[in-house]
């Protein structure tokens, strides 16, 4: 995956933003990394410029959503890093709050499939 190192990168800055690092976060990052590296050298390049290819972006944004949803609480620190991260990444700051807002109403259930595409249609030209 060419955008690995921000993906890492952005998701440990979001697992600290609430001050604690959960085992349930730890877990999480370890299986991205698991999934999407192939060799942990690559991690240590210092590349984490921002994608240009928006399927990446939003993947990136969607990794970061479930970050915050993995430990059962949405921290108002781990929302505003989010967002901040979400607009970084170059998407408008009302369709990442929607989706902030997915994700807290379902912090303790399965989230549909097509709950987050639904907030992204809502916002397409």
């Amino acid at each position: 995956m060419e955008y690995t190192n921000i993906l890492i990168n952005l998701l440990y800055q979001m697992a600290y933003a609430d001050g604690h690092f959960s085992e349930e976060e730890k877990q999480f990052i370890s299986q991205v990394i698991e999934e999407n590296v192939d060799q942990a050298d690559s991690l240590l390049d210092n590349d984490v410029e921002i994608p240009k290819d928006e399927k990446a972006r939003m993947t990136i944004l969607y990794y970061l959503l479930f970050l915050i949803k993995i430990d059962g609480v949405v921290e108002p620190s781990e929302r505003k890093i989010a967002l901040k991260f979400g607009v970084a990444l170059g998407f408008r700051t009302d369709m990442v709050n929607a989706m902030l807002d997915v994700m807290e109403k379902h912090i303790d259930n399965k989230l549909p499939d097509d709950k987050l595409v639904s907030v992204i249609r809502q916002y397409l030209n």
